[in-house]
């Protein structure tokens, strides 16, 4: 009965209580650890993260806002080397133009003496008197290899017919106009106005006509080469 007894005996409240003191204290104080530790490693990652992302945009800011420091760093050689460009090519257009106005300036100097001195020439040579029948002026005026033809047309035909008739023919160059130059060389289209008396025509007869004349330069002077009536 005793055995009974013990088995039925009631339990000590203080004994009952005390287990579920222990468990109790242990049951709810795991788990807040437990949650505590999550957002430990939850926040660190999440600072972590922030600061890469802040770093890089960082870094992209310096980048930006350094730009113009940087190119101004690069500018003034860019700048120097560009103006010795400039300065180069500015040298050699002024060069260029200088050489073009020279030679351009040149051209049409030669031009108008030869133009010049080939009218006054052609005006004498076309021109005669037969009471002056020497020609070794005129000759000078002609290129050596004209100056045969010339003096053999002036002696065998034209003296001849001015004497007969007491002629003297004036020439006169009214226009001009070059058909081809070359260095040293220049044709002309010459017209001309004539006035002829005679002992049969007393008062001045006028004429016109038309002459190709090539010249050559020579020792500084233009010399008459060919004259081709047209």
């Amino acid at each position: 009965m005793a055995r009974v007894a013990d088995r039925l005996r009631p339990l000590n409240p203080a004994d009952e209580a005390e287990p579920a003191e222990q468990s109790g204290p242990d049951e709810r104080s795991t788990p807040p650890q437990g949650r505590r530790g999550r957002r430990t490693i939850t926040f660190g990652t999440v600072v972590g993260s922030v600061g890469s992302v802040a770093g890089s945009a960082a870094r992209q800011v310096r980048q930006i806002a350094t730009a113009p420091i940087r190119a101004a760093a690069a500018r003034p050689e860019t700048t120097r080397r560009r103006l010795f460009v400039t300065a180069v090519v500015g040298v050699v257009l002024a060069g260029a133009l200088t050489v073009f106005w020279w030679w351009s300036g040149r051209v049409d100097d030669q031009r108008a003496t030869a133009v010049a001195e080939t009218t006054r020439s052609v005006e004498e040579l076309l021109s005669f008197d037969y009471r002056d029948a020497d020609i070794d002026g005129r000759l000078a005026l002609v290129a050596p290899e004209f100056r045969d033809r010339y003096a053999s047309s002036v002696r065998d035909t034209v003296t001849p017919a001015a004497n007969a008739q007491s002629s003297v023919v004036r020439t006169r160059v009214a226009d001009t106009a070059v058909v081809a130059e070359s260095r040293g060389e220049v044709t002309l289209l010459l017209f001309l106005d004539r006035t002829e008396t005679s002992a049969a025509a007393p008062q001045p007869v006028l004429s016109g006509g038309r002459v190709q004349v090539s010249a050559t330069e020579s020792d500084g002077h233009w010399l008459v080469r060919e004259i081709t009536t047209i």
